[in-house]
């Protein structure tokens, strides 16, 4: 069990005694740990408030100028304006109108006519709400990202008056967190031993299978899947690439709203590799072996029941799709509903055998292939390790890069090194070594896109693909001649415009490419339609979500006031038109109770009921997102949004196109293509050669492909700074003045001791003590799972991260590791309406966080504390803005 570092929280405690009586002493002042959570919960309080605020559609009247208020008569000052949202406020004022792009705009037009309008529009769509839909959405998500930014943006920016502010420090076990994270990654990236929700599957070997016919005979390829599970022996099946993709379509109508990967694209490339892994011997010859496969169900590599000769040349055919496919399952099993799905599991075990099914040929083939697997890991491992420890040689410049960054201006001035030099070599040295520091971290980017993955050879045949359609000369030339403004113009005017009020050409682009989507769910909801097998019901549900906001409201009323759930509210109701018969009703309460014990009980066995109950909430769902969708639909073709597109796309439009094209940025386009060109060539080489190239040998073929390029990529950015018209100094200006902020705060600090001594008592001491050892146990939870994710995925992580911190920028690095862990359970989108609920009520019932997070204390007494430090907070920010005039 790792250490905990304890730091002193017994300040509070010595102070319980001594409140409460008159004349008893004043408390003990707060810790550096006390005061920085006792301030970080006050401000989330306020932040989280604020943004919930923002959730009506006159919220924008009540956040002051440029908004057009409530009142018309009435215009709010800034100041009375800003005290429903101040914190909002100031981040509106003082970082989002200065932005460089926006800080031109007509705030009256631009704010009121377009933003605002939009705004109201949209909350007016009554679009679902994350209760609604009984799952997290997408808004809530990026709901709590922001907040999770402002909160961490203010807790380090708002300074308290004793200046010993802190966090709590915890000692963790690295070594032992280290061992665990890279014993993950050899689990997560080894041929063998992958298990994901409890399967360990492997694409382990391909064979060519004779078909005879009566017209015309020929071969297909089978790859044949490997299943491990706990306590059961290897299990082995044979598919067919089409069978991969029925499995695909298969998924498809049971889990439509899982987000399921892609099948891989067919792919019939053989594989060519060098025959030494069968001999030490290193043989002079080269000659290709091809396998004569005309025999029933006869493996891929017939020859290797007696290998060829070292330095001879094997042809694995399928390889590449073999690891595809393996890739595509291993995604698959990542989804917890489609792991327990009776369609995948009927895919890995119909026509299932074991290991004495298999023939000797096959096993041959199946060790040549794992023996590649082998190979090519170990070259992975020692590719990052080259990749890693070159990138720390140049630590010593990255220290001296570092110091010129965080000080102030530092961006400015690396910047204008990048106006005032023509070429890489003209840089000063330590702004030399950054860019050798960066071609490593590509190349190593590139290695594990096109090269280290399973599904390399899809990404590669995408991007070859890609690249041949791709007019690059066409393109380079209409950006050369023609005038950009007017060119954008009349493209807006052809998309935006509605021809006797018709629907646009963006309306009509935007419905072609929800068309699939919107058959796809389509297709869903038929399909678990047919599963629930009552249409009256499923009609019900419906209905309810077709209905108005007053229908909708009531029957979510009438849902809390008798304690049931949504669906058994829908089915009694009479709000809906003509009543359900009694013993319909009758069944929907009974699978609902039944759904209810599945819920509160893992081991139950799921019945009929239990499955109705979860295909009902599992409808809705898929009802109310169907729904959403055409709301959205619909919201793009109200004027209002068009005039916003307009005006949003001229913003940041017009002044890049002033910089293309005094910048010739037109050339960029064949430096583009040469590139792609050159990665491609690099690429196959590579797989050509990949297991026969020392790994030094392989880091510089991708450390020179970025270098061939480095200076093209150069001259564009630097002819893009010497004819920006000052937009990207304006850019790092505005940057710096966020810097500048998370430093030093608006220039006014808190007292939180007289917060703090003003309402003191044994309550708020044991919460504020509360709040702190729930800090200390979250961070430690933290360390943990945040190492063992760099650890696990250390071996594809090369960069040193130059040895920046938050606390170079003014953070607190465990703020940031809040920003990191914000919204990040998106596993949850995957799980069926059973789990998800356990979940929810987990949570509920243990206060518990996400992802095992420990549970957040109960406060009664610190929100009582809001209002005063609003006092002080709002009066710093007003000093921070009068002394910024």
């Amino acid at each position: 069990m790792p250490a905990v570092a304890t730091s002193p929280v017994g300040s509070v405690h010595t102070a319980k005694a001594a409140v409460g009586t008159a004349g008893a002493a004043p408390p003990a002042p707060l810790t550096g740990a006390q005061e920085h959570y006792l301030k970080k919960e006050l401000i989330s309080l306020q932040v989280g408030r604020e943004i919930e605020g923002l959730g009506t559609a006159d919220a924008l009247r009540e956040f002051g100028e440029p908004f057009l208020p409530a009142v018309s008569t009435k215009s709010e000052s800034p100041a009375t304006s800003s005290s429903t949202f101040p914190i909002l406020r100031h981040v509106f004022v003082q970082h989002v109108r200065t932005f460089p792009f926006l800080d031109q705009t007509d705030e009256t037009e631009f704010w009121q006519g377009r933003v605002q309008k939009f705004w109201e529009s949209f909350m007016a769509k009554q679009i679902s709400s994350t209760e609604d839909r009984s799952e997290e959405t997408k808004r809530k998500r990026l709901a709590f990202r922001a907040q999770r930014m402002i909160e961490i943006m203010f807790s380090n920016a708002i300074k308290t008056t004793s200046g010993i502010e802190a966090g709590v420090d915890v000692v963790v076990d690295d070594d032992a967190i280290e061992a665990r994270g890279q014993q993950r990654f050899v689990l997560e990236n080894a041929a063998d031993g992958h298990a994901v929700n409890g399967l360990d599957i492997n694409v382990v070997g391909v064979r060519e299978v004779y078909k005879k016919k009566r017209v015309k005979s020929g071969t297909h390829l089978e790859y044949i899947v490997r299943v491990s599970r706990p306590g059961h022996d290897d299990c082995y099946v044979a598919k067919r690439y089409s069978d991969f993709t029925a499995l695909h379509q298969a998924l498809l109508h049971e889990h439509a709203d899982k987000g399921l990967p892609n099948v891989p694209m067919k792919n019939k490339r053989t594989t060519t590799i060098a025959n030494s892994m069968s001999s030490a011997s290193s043989g002079s010859s080269r000659r290709t072996i091809k396998s004569k496969l005309h025999v029933r169900a006869r493996p891929a590599l017939s020859q290797l029941s007696s290998p060829a000769p070292a330095g001879e040349a094997l042809q694995l055919p399928g390889e590449l799709q073999r690891l595809s496919l393996r890739a595509f399952l291993r995604s698959l099993l990542e989804i917890p509903a489609v792991a327990e799905s009776p369609v995948l599991v009927a895919f890995l075990t119909e026509g299932g055998f074991g290991a004495a099914g298999l023939t000797g040929e096959e096993k041959d083939d199946m060790d040549v292939r794992h023996k590649l697997d082998t190979i090519r890991f170990n070259e992975q491992m020692r590719f990052f390790q080259i990749a890693k420890r070159r990138a720390r040689e140049l630590d010593e410049y990255m220290a001296s890069f570092k110091k010129d960054i965080v000080q102030r201006d530092g961006l400015t001035r690396f910047f204008g090194e990048l106006r005032e030099k023509d070429s890489i070599r003209e840089l000063a040295p330590k702004y030399q070594k950054f860019v050798e520091w960066a071609r490593i971290e590509l190349a190593a980017m590139i290695y594990r896109m096109f090269v280290g993955q399973d599904n390399a050879s899809e990404l590669l045949a995408q991007t070859k693909r890609i690249h041949r359609l791709l007019p690059y000369t066409l393109l380079k030339n209409v950006m050369r001649f023609s005038n950009p403004v007017s060119m954008m113009k009349g493209v807006l005017d052809i998309f935006l415009a509605q021809p006797l009020g018709q629907r646009s050409l963006l309306q009509r682009i935007l419905s072609v490419s929800l068309s699939e989507d919107l058959r796809t769910q389509d297709k869903a909801i038929a399909a678990v339609r047919k599963n629930v097998g009552d249409d009256a019901v499923c009609d019900r549900l419906q209905a309810f979500v077709s209905a108005s906001a007053d229908v909708h409201d009531q029957i979510v009323w009438e849902a809390d006031q008798d304690g049931t759930d949504l669906i058994v509210a829908i089915v009694k109701t009479e709000e809906l038109g003509a009543p359900v018969p009694v013993e319909t009703i009758g069944r929907i309460i009974n699978a609902w109770v039944s759904w209810n014990v599945a819920v509160d009980d893992v081991d139950v066995a799921i019945d009929s009921e239990m499955r109705l109950f979860s295909n009902l909430k599992t409808l809705l769902k898929l009802m109310i997102r169907r729904r959403d969708k055409d709301l959205i639909l619909s919201l793009s073709g109200e004027r209002v949004t068009i005039e916003l597109l307009k005006d949003v796309f001229t913003l940041f439009y017009q002044p890049l196109v002033r910089v293309y094209k005094s910048a010739n940025v037109y050339n960029s386009v064949t430096d583009l293509a040469a590139f792609v060109d050159d990665l491609i060539k690099t690429v196959e080489e590579c797989d050509e050669e990949g297991t026969t190239l020392d790994a030094n040998v392989l880091v510089q073929r991708f450390v020179d492909l970025c270098e061939r390029h480095q200076e093209a990529f150069y001259r564009f950015v630097h002819e893009v700074h010497v004819n920006d018209n000052g937009l990207f100094t304006n850019l790092m200006v505005w940057i710096e003045g966020i810097l500048q902020f998370l430093r030093e705060g608006p220039g006014r600090a808190i007292d939180m001791n007289a917060l703090y001594a003003g309402a003191a008592g044994p309550a708020l001491a044991a919460e504020v003590d509360a709040v702190v050892e729930w800090n200390r146990a979250r961070k430690l939870w933290k360390e943990r799972r945040t190492r063992e994710k760099l650890a696990a995925g250390g071996a594809g992580s090369t960069l040193p991260k130059l040895g920046l911190s938050g606390g170079d920028f003014g953070l607190m690095d465990e703020d940031l590791e809040d920003s990191a862990e914000a919204g990040d359970d998106d596993d949850e989108f995957s799980l069926d309406p059973i789990e998800y609920e356990r979940r929810m009520r987990t949570r509920k019932s243990n206060r518990e966080g996400r992802n095992g997070e420990p549970p957040r204390p109960d406060l009664v007494e610190i929100p009582k504390l809001l209002a005063p430090f609003m006092e002080q907070l709002q009066a710093a920010l007003a000093a921070g803005q009068a002394a910024a005039m």
